[in-house]
């Protein structure tokens, strides 16, 4: 259960997962400078309403901080993609892996200076440019795979409600076993 702690063993090292409760999207936030702050750990549910939406949020984060970024629709078949900026928009971060679905997708991240990161998320196809959600050439990405061109604006894979987890993976200090040496 996403809302339980999870701690895991893997070659002796322990790590935790945790979440910290679900907040909701508010309007608007479809530019960074009406970003949602939201904490590390926070699960967001929110909706992107017309093929143009986009939705921002804000985090912090401390350099070297391992962040996984998992969004995946809930009841609708969004097809949604995951970017983070820099707090001044000068570089971004995408690429996401797409979890053997094409509604979900997770992007790991290490921060890589201590301060603030724009999330932005939008249905695949609308790239936009940070800070605002302006959608460029949407008719001539590479949307095909799934949908011919005829369908693109009434796709229900444009639009629909989703969840998006932010967590931050913590390892643990080392076990570390002596063995004491047997006297004879």
């Amino acid at each position: 259960d996403a809302d339980d702690q999870l701690t895991y063993s893997i070659s002796k090292q322990k790590f935790s997962i945790s979440s910290k409760g679900r907040i909701y999207e508010t309007e608007p936030n479809d530019i960074a400078s009406k970003a949602l702050m939201v904490a590390i750990d926070e699960i967001i549910e929110g909706e992107i309403t017309t093929k143009d939406d986009v939705d921002y949020y804000k985090f912090s984060a401390i350099e070297g901080d391992t962040i996984d970024i998992y969004a995946q629709a809930l009841n609708s078949s969004l097809i949604g993609k995951i970017r983070i900026y820099s707090n001044d928009g000068s570089r971004e971060w995408r690429d996401g892996i797409r979890d053997y679905s094409w509604e979900k997708e997770h992007l790991p991240f290490i921060a890589p200076y201590t301060g603030e990161y724009y999330l932005k998320y939008s249905q695949a196809g609308n790239f936009g440019i940070f800070p605002n959600s302006v959608v460029e050439n949407i008719d001539t990405m590479n949307f095909q795979k799934f949908t011919d061109s005829n369908q693109l604006y009434d796709d229900p894979r444009l639009q629909g409600r989703y969840l998006i987890t932010i967590r931050k993976f913590v390892r643990a200090a080392e076990i570390i076993e002596t063995a004491q040496a047997e006297d004879k």
